[in-house]
């Protein structure tokens, strides 16, 4: 009778295990393909540049080399790789264990977060719905620092909601240093809680005051560059999964999260917070971490719904529960939209999808899943790198993203940059700065014309080819890799991340703060 009592009062927990047990073992048979997409090249280049220089530096030298740029970016996700890499793991290991690990992590930290708010039987809907998703999979796994931000926010709102204030606080501080615009997404999210559920706001504005104050020193060496920053509007902004189906839930969740009050009015904060997202980063709204706010507020009307069918018979809510099961995970409703078309596109698709690396149907427009790294063929290329040139020497590519991975396999410095949204220091001549050329062959076979000019105009000699990537050398190149002193050393850094994890982990009663 004791295990009946046991499984019938938890039965909701031990659903919830069995998707995230799933889930947890279909990213680890994920290690071979990974690493996916080509973000993780850029944290690599940090990563890399931190262990070169000792630790934190405020700029940039392995990129826009040898004038290079502000470093902008928040440093947690790239001190932890750090750790990593001082242990003696490689970079593609680091990147693997990173993107096999955070999803997993992510839905726990959404799991148990909405378990706190709405009960099991709602946390095992917000993470049914969370795991239905392949887009909210994808850019979970790619923004791993948006993501390390999105799970430590959780869990600043979880520890407020406990009256654990400092832990809440060391939990909004990694938020800053995870990343910047998630941060603010979270204190704009705490704010109009405090405002809806009309509570004693001196604790909350406490909380965020003293993490707004411990995040100052990457804020104000933010602000004090701020004329290098520039933000185009990428392509991958204008495509765009609509799930209709999503959006109808939420719209009701977030009614009865209003009508209901008290927690729930976080989950309508969040989702009035990210939803700015649809301004700048639409698709990531709709095709990204916008879903989860989304998704907490659709698992509220499905527990409403489901609770208006406890008195039916098994039957009916099975066949309840195996239409929802359709409509999110085999066949599920989207609009899509994309530039190269007019309008929206009514469209079906799949947690599943024949080819897992390709979120959008228009699969010869955008694979946001790709991996270009395979082992023989960038391995090839990245051993011919270092064999022709000494490890202060430049790399210039013409693909620069390509040139990113290359950069980072091969440990040389970039005269260019994956990512452009920080100008470098100065304008120069990449190509001339540079002495290694890396030029990606084009599909077709044929010698690329532009790469005739260039090696007419600066004179260059080539070295070597590969399957991939023509080598040439400018030996009238100018420019090396300069090192740069860290302003922070890694010792530093580490023994700051150990004890804010440390009081994170430690138990309450050791460091409760009374602050109300």
């Amino acid at each position: 009778m004791f295990h009946r009592k046991i499984l019938a009062y938890s039965r909701w927990d031990i659903y919830a295990f069995l998707i995230f047990s799933f889930f947890l073992f279909s990213q680890a048979f994920q290690w071979k393909h990974m690493p996916y997409f080509m973000d993780c090249y850029y944290h690599l280049s940090v990563m890399q540049g931190f262990a070169d220089a000792g630790g934190w530096v405020k700029s940039a030298f392995w990129e826009y080399a040898p004038v290079g740029r502000p470093h902008l970016y928040p440093p947690l996700y790239h001190l932890l790789g750090l750790m990593l890499l001082k242990c003696g793991m490689g970079p593609i290991a680091i990147v693997r264990i990173s993107q096999v690990l955070v999803y997993p992590f992510f839905l726990f930290s959404a799991w148990f977060l909405m378990r706190f708010i709405g009960g099991r039987r709602a946390a095992f809907f917000a993470l049914f719905l969370l795991s239905s998703s392949f887009v909210l999979d994808a850019s979970i796994v790619i923004l791993l620092p948006f993501s390390l931000g999105l799970i430590f926010g959780m869990w600043s709102f979880y520890f407020f909601e406990r009256s654990d204030f400092f832990k809440s606080f060391l939990s909004l501080v990694f938020v800053f240093y995870s990343h910047t615009l998630m941060a603010w997404f979270m204190v704009a999210a705490f704010l109009i809680y405090g405002f809806l559920a009309k509570k004693n706001i001196k604790p909350l504005l406490l909380v965020c005051f003293f993490g707004i104050l411990a995040g100052l020193p990457l804020l104000w060496h933010q602000f004090m560059h701020r004329a290098y920053v520039h933000a185009p509007r990428l392509l991958e902004f204008y495509y765009s999964q609509i799930n209709l189906f999503a959006i109808v839930l939420a719209l009701a969740g977030f009614f009865i999260c209003l009508k209901r009050g008290g927690r729930s009015f976080f989950l309508v904060s969040l989702c009035i917070s990210m939803a700015t997202l649809i301004f700048f980063y639409r698709n990531r709204f709709f095709s990204g971490q916008g879903l989860i706010p989304l998704f907490f507020l659709g698992a509220v009307c499905l527990d409403h719904i489901w609770q208006s069918f406890v008195g039916m018979s098994r039957p009916k809510r099975i066949v309840l529960f195996v239409l929802i099961t359709a409509i999110f995970y085999l066949l599920t409703p989207v609009a899509e939209l994309s530039p190269l078309r007019p309008g929206a596109r009514f469209a079906w698709t799949s947690r599943w999808p024949a080819q897992r690396d390709v979120i959008f149907s228009d699969e010869d427009v955008f694979q946001r899943l790709a991996t270009f790294y395979h082992p023989d063929l960038v391995g090839e290329a990245a051993r011919l790198i270092q064999e022709n040139s000494a490890e202060n020497d430049l790399l210039y590519c013409n693909f620069n993203y390509g040139g990113g991975m290359l950069s980072v396999l091969s440990h040389r410095a970039m005269s260019g940059a994956m990512l452009p949204e920080v100008a470098p220091y100065a304008d120069f001549d990449p190509i001339a700065a540079a002495r290694v050329i890396v030029w990606f062959k084009d599909v077709s076979g044929a010698f690329p014309p532009e790469l005739a000019r260039v090696v007419a105009k600066y004179g260059l000699k080539k070295s070597g080819e590969t399957e991939i990537i023509y080598l040439y050398l400018n030996e009238k190149s100018f420019g090396t890799r300069r090192v740069l002193p860290a302003q922070a050393p890694w010792l530093l850094c580490f023994g700051l991340i150990v004890l804010g994890f440390a009081g994170i982990l430690a138990p309450s009663s050791k460091i409760k703060v009374d602050i109300s």
